[in-house]
């Protein structure tokens, strides 16, 4: 057996124990989980691990210099101390910076992947090169998004009791668009689970194929 066929074995037997989840939770899935999340931590440690080892071979060599080394280093070697309890404050320096950073690229990421984006598309359709249909459009998704936005911001109309009305309508408009606009992204979700479910089980089903009737396979 090549080790082709090996590896298509291996997975199509890990794939039926996925689906074995459909029948309720298992020890086999549980393993199945196990190995997978051990596979993505070892194989994060190897390209770090390599990472770090041509970082040092490049220092010695002088391609770059020692000094930018040193931040790193000194940064992991701290981390390290997250691990004794008595030391866990010391830990708490590089992960300061970890969710930082962390934080910096969310929010940029944010800005400037969703939020821009988001504004410049609801305010395109009212260009003067515009038609009036896709004025209309775009008023109807201005108003989409203003009513989606108050609905989680009541206190905007005040507490007097006579704009208690505008609440409760702006909150029933609000959440529809809100229903309307989940379902929408529960529908291409559940579409993309399925195509990649029938995807899996025709790549499946070709493989075992080539390998039951190797003149497939040409």
């Amino acid at each position: 057996m090549t080790l082709e066929a090996i590896g298509l074995l291996v997975g199509v037997i890990v794939t039926l124990i996925i689906f074995t989840y459909l029948w309720g939770d298992n020890p086999f899935y549980r393993w199945v989980l196990a190995l997978v999340v051990g596979s993505g931590v070892g194989y994060a440690l190897a390209i770090t691990l390599n990472f770090l080892c041509q970082w040092v071979v490049k220092s010695a060599n002088g391609e770059l210099p020692p000094v930018v080394a040193i931040p790193p280093l000194v940064l992991g070697f701290l981390l390290l101390f997250k691990g004794f309890p008595k030391l866990a404050s010391w830990g708490g320096i590089p992960m300061g910076f970890i969710l930082g950073i962390g934080a910096a690229v969310a929010i940029s990421g944010a800005v400037w992947g969703t939020i821009l984006p988001q504004l410049l598309a609801t305010t395109a359709p009212f260009a003067v090169a515009q038609d009036g249909g896709a004025f209309i459009e775009g008023l109807f998704i201005l108003i989409g998004t203003i009513l989606s936005l108050l609905t989680f911001s009541p206190r905007a109309f005040g507490t007097h009791p006579r704009s208690q009305l505008a609440v409760r309508l702006v909150r029933r408009l609000g959440r529809a668009f809100v229903t309307i606009a989940l379902a929408v992204a529960f529908v291409g979700a559940l579409t993309s689970a399925l195509t990649l479910f029938i995807e899996r089980w025709w790549m499946i089903t070709d493989e075992v194929l080539k390998l039951i009737v190797p003149s497939l396979g040409g």
